[in-house]
């Protein structure tokens, strides 16, 4: 059986949740250690990480807003019956 495009829609908001989280984590400890080994640049590193720290924010909050509300449609749709009920294991 097909996956259902909802389901899609939530491992991609999911997927885009845990890479936002991973590259925000990479970019720093990347500035952190640049500013450590070039003091002189801090004030410009610090700005780039704010500067760059929005949009991560604006993805990382609507994209687990995203996938809560359809996580939550998911359940209801599997408890009123319009949809299999959610399971651990994939039945084939």
């Amino acid at each position: 059986m097909k996956e259902s495009i909802g389901d899609k829609l939530f491992w991609i908001m999911i997927t885009i949740f845990c890479s936002v989280i991973i590259l925000g984590w990479i970019m720093l400890i990347g500035i952190v250690i640049l500013q450590w080994l070039f003091p002189k640049y801090e004030s410009r590193l610090e700005f780039f990480l704010q500067l760059i720290s929005k949009p991560l924010a604006f993805l990382q909050k609507y994209s687990i807003y995203g996938a809560v509300i359809l996580l939550l449609l998911r359940l209801i749709a599997g408890w009123l019956g319009w949809a299999p009920p959610l399971s651990g294991i994939d039945e084939e």
